[in-house]
């Protein structure tokens, strides 16, 4: 007759949060995000003007981490003065590189939009 093993519950627990931790190891996650309120008012009037530098791209194409923050790239982007798509542009930038983006509002209760981007080489 064979010994049945018995696994303690705490040991099944570590395994399932080891397991669930695994799935988001290759995610990529940014410290903040604009949609404070001290952002959100100044959407009103005018797009907002600032300056940073890219922390990473992730692979999705369709955002930007910058100084911590992540931004979500319009469809078409002016660069320096010419329109790109963003899969153009994300061919051209890379990580360190510092930049000064206009953001507009996005949608209702998503991210800020990344619409112009000035690059120095």
């Amino acid at each position: 007759m064979k010994n049945v093993t018995r696994t303690s519950s705490p040991a099944v627990c570590l395994v399932l949060l080891l397991g669930a931790l695994g799935f988001h190891a290759g995610t990529a996650n940014a410290d903040t995000s604009l949609d404070d309120a001290q952002v959100q008012g100044a959407f009103q009037n005018a797009p907002v003007t600032l300056t940073g530098t890219i922390d990473r791209m992730p692979a999705n194409g369709r955002t930007l981490i910058v100084d911590d923050t992540l931004l979500t790239l319009d469809n078409v982007v002016s660069v320096n003065g010419q329109s790109w798509s963003r899969e153009r542009l994300m061919g051209q930038l890379e990580e360190g590189m510092t930049i000064r983006f206009e953001l507009k509002q996005g949608p209702a209760g998503r991210l800020p939009i990344i619409i112009a981007l000035q690059v120095g080489r």
